[in-house]
């Protein structure tokens, strides 16, 4: 809660100037767009002024942002992106605000239910960091984490519900067209991870293996942003079947496999067809031009290769759901703050339905 009217107008301020920023405008060009003189919209900013709730709504409109937003009793949860190669800089400045602006509502709202249930988990951001020297090192790393998580190399279940239980934050949106998965950190080194909606389970969870990857390398400055993506992408598929799986279930080095091999191998690890053949490649059990073969021949049969990968169904991240359905069903939350909490208007039904999940 507010302590005072002082702390009402410091927040509301920092939020807005917060926000401002993120949708690229100067204070001169917010102040001409919402008709508010330049000094009484520095005031505000300033946290010396605060509007009435009739310029909130102005502002909140303009802005494209939920009112309460802008008066939650704390400053805006400050994020940095840490995928290398692909991140969000280099899309418009409405969508990143977008996209910046929904993952800070959504995480606010979980520290919130976190903190009321006092059921924070807690998470070594040093502890967690794995220096990498060489490519290779990434098939040690995943199998430590495996074992550090305590499930072997044996197939995951559900990899999103073990990285929940590990103090990852985890989130579902609508991101621009080929970024299938941010990774982010917070000021306090809390890790983030959002993915893509609407992918395939088996992008999915490839895609949260990655994200997992960026959190948790420490590479080489001097490497590019190409090995560094190509090193996170064999990182996934090892998190996801690491490399004595791998061995375990191919035998060792063999000279011929056929596509229904990598196929059942496929369903049961949740990895698809293609990057199970890229794993036997980089184990050195296939050669490049036996994998290339298979390639061709999966290429052939490619509608036949969707369908199969098309049946592995999305997983969803539940945990801040869970918490806050516990909370009202204890009666520490009312009703009312539980539709607050999960995102909802009362009256009004989801605001954005593909927002978060």
């Amino acid at each position: 809660m507010y302590e005072s009217i002082e702390d009402v107008c410091i927040y509301f301020g920092q939020r807005l100037k917060h926000v401002r920023k993120l949708a690229s405008f100067n204070l001169k060009e917010l102040s001409e767009r919402i008709g508010i003189p330049l000094d009484v919209l520095s005031k505000y900013e300033k946290g010396s002024l605060m509007p009435d709730s009739s310029i909130i709504i102005k502002i909140a409109n303009e802005l494209d942002v939920h009112p309460g937003w802008l008066l939650r009793p704390k400053p805006p949860v400050k994020l940095r992106v840490i995928n290398y190669a692909k991140n969000i800089t280099g899309i418009n400045s409405k969508t990143r605000k977008d996209i910046v602006y929904n993952i800070q509502d959504w995480l606010e709202r979980y520290i919130d239910i976190e903190n009321i249930m006092s059921a924070t988990i807690p998470f070594n951001w040093n502890d967690f960091r794995r220096k990498i020297e060489k490519k290779e090192d990434v098939e040690n790393i995943a199998e430590d984490l495996r074992h550090e998580w305590g499930i072997g190399a044996n197939p995951i279940a559900n990899l999103t519900q073990i990285i929940e239980e590990k103090g990852i934050y985890i989130g579902i949106t609508n991101l621009p067209e080929k970024i299938e998965v941010l990774s982010l950190l917070t000021v306090d080194n809390k890790p983030v991870i959002v993915i893509q909606n609407n992918i395939s389970g088996y992008l999915q969870r490839f895609s949260l293996a990655k994200g997992i990857g960026y959190l948790c390398l420490d590479m080489p400055k001097y490497w590019g942003n190409k090995i560094k993506e190509i090193v996170v992408s064999r990182f996934a598929m090892a998190l996801i079947v690491p490399q004595s799986a791998v061995l375990n279930e191919l035998g060792g080095k063999l000279n011929h496999f056929g596509l229904d091999t990598f196929k059942v191998l496929s369903k049961k690890y949740g990895l698809n067809t293609q990057m199970w053949i890229y794993r036997a490649q980089d184990i050195g059990i296939l050669s490049q031009e036996e994998a290339y073969r298979i390639l061709v021949i999966m290429r052939k049969n490619q509608s036949e290769t969707n369908h199969l990968e098309d049946t592995l169904l999305q997983e969803y991240p539940s945990r801040m759901f869970a918490l806050v359905q516990n909370a009202l069903n204890t009666g520490v939350i009312t009703e009312n703050r539980y539709y607050e909490l999960i995102g909802q208007n009362i009256f009004a039904g989801l605001i954005d339905k593909t927002q978060f999940v």
